[in-house]
C-alpha cells in the first residue's frame, strides 16, 4: 500500500487516546456498590470498548441489576461523567500525534461514549478542531465490535477502507475496524485488550503509546 493510499486515520476514544476505560469500570463498580453489590473486577471490564448500552445488556446476562435497566443505566453514566473531569488523562503522545498527522490526512474519531463525553475529552486535550468527523454511541446502531460505527465513518469521509488507518486499544474495537475492512494499529498503553487475545495477533501495527506517530510513521509502517 502506498502513502498516497493512505487518506484518513480514524480513532478510537477511551483507551486510545485517553486513559478513561479503568474509570467507566470504576464508575460501575461504584454504582453497583451503593446496591450493596461487589462486582468482579473481570465484570466491570465489560465496559471496554462498547457503548454503554451494549455493555450493560451483557453484564446483565451475568449479573442481575438493582433497578431497571434505563434507570440504573443513569446512575452510571451520571457517575463517570463526574469521575472524567478529574480521573482522565491522556495517552502519551496522542495530541502531538493528531496535530502531526492533521495536515496531511483526513481525522475522524469513532468511539462507544456518549457525545457529550467525546466533546469534553477532545475539548480537555484541546485537539477538537483537528476532527472533521466525531461519531458516538448516537450516531451508530450496532455497538463495536460490529462494524457500524467504521462503516459509517468510512461512508461520510467518502473513502474505502483500505485508504484508512484505524487506531485502536480494545478487542471489540480491533474486532470493529477489521470487520470494517480497515487497517488496524494497536495501541498498548492502557492494557485494555486481555493478553492471548486471538485478536492481537490480527492487526497490522503494535505501539506503546502514541509517540511517534507522525506522517512519516505512517509511511515506514504502511507502505
Amino acid at each position: 500500500m502506498s502513502l498516497a493510499g493512505i487518506r484518513a486515520v480514524l480513532f478510537d476514544l477511551d483507551g486510545t487516546l485517553v486513559h478513561s476505560e479503568a474509570v467507566a469500570a470504576r464508575a460501575v463498580e461504584d454504582v453497583f456498590g451503593r446496591f450493596g453489590m461487589r462486582l468482579q473486577p473481570t465484570l466491570a471490564e465489560l465496559v471496554t470498548g462498547k457503548t454503554w448500552t451494549a455493555a450493560l445488556q451483557e453484564l446483565e446476562q451475568h449479573v442481575s441489576l438493582p433497578l431497571p435497566r434505563e434507570e440504573f443505566l443513569d446512575l452510571i453514566i451520571e457517575e463517570y461523567r463526574i469521575r472524567l473531569k478529574t480521573e482522565v488523562h491522556p495517552v502519551p503522545g496522542g495530541v502531538e500525534a493528531i496535530t502531526q498527522l492533521a495536515p496531511r490526512y483526513k481525522l475522524g474519531l469513532v468511539s462507544g461514549s456518549y457525545r457529550e463525553e467525546i466533546l469534553f475529552a477532545l475539548n480537555k486535550l484541546q485537539v477538537i478542531h483537528h476532527f472533521g468527523l466525531i461519531l458516538g454511541a448516537e450516531d451508530y446502531l450496532n455497538s463495536k465490535p460490529e462494524p457500524d460505527g467504521y462503516l459509517k465513518a468510512l461512508q461520510l469521509f467518502g473513502l474505502q477502507p483500505q485508504e484508512a488507518i484505524v487506531f485502536e486499544d480494545s478487542e471489540p474495537g480491533i474486532r470493529s475496524a477489521i470487520a470494517a475492512g480497515c487497517k488496524v494499529v494497536l495501541v498498548r498503553h492502557c492494557s485494555s485488550i486481555r493478553a492471548g487475545s486471538p485478536w492481537i495477533k490480527q492487526v497490522h501495527a503494535q505501539i506503546d503509546t502514541l509517540e511517534g506517530v507522525t506522517p512519516d510513521w505512517i509511511q515506514r509502517n504502511f507502505n
